[in-house]
């Protein structure tokens, strides 16, 4: 017989990847880097808030509705996923932004996050349906 075991096991994660459909593009005053449609992919170094591939010099604030409809992933430094959260709510003791519906970025020239959280956690990547 052969069954599946589920062994717990302590890994460094080194960036999570967004992947979100913000509410009210269309009101936007510029365009939006990284936005490919509708979806804003974005993968960010967990330690340092910096961007990947953010364009040089672009300045942006961003206060965007999301509500239940994001997918985030969290990945080691071979960026394989470890956790993940699809079709949920933003997990704000990792990102910045508020009761869970709203993702807000503060992104300076370098593409660094400048409102990323000190002491950001995984938290929110444990909980189920249930709590």
């Amino acid at each position: 017989m052969k069954v599946t075991v589920i062994k717990k096991e302590e890994v460094e994660v080194k960036f999570v990847f967004i992947n979100i459909n913000p509410r009210h593009l269309d009101e936007e005053e510029k365009p939006v880097p990284m936005l490919k449609g509708d979806t804003w992919d974005a993968i960010v170094d967990i330690n340092t808030g910096i961007i990947r591939d953010w364009p040089q010099g672009e300045e942006r604030e961003y206060y965007w509705k999301i509500c239940d409809a994001g997918s985030y992933h969290l990945l080691d430094s071979d960026e394989q996923i470890v956790l993940s959260i699809n079709n949920n709510y933003v997990p704000n003791n990792l990102l910045p932004g508020e009761w869970g519906d709203y993702l807000e970025l503060k992104i300076n020239g370098d593409g660094l996050i400048t409102n990323w959280l000190s002491n950001p956690t995984a938290e929110d990547f444990y909980k189920d349906d249930e709590d």
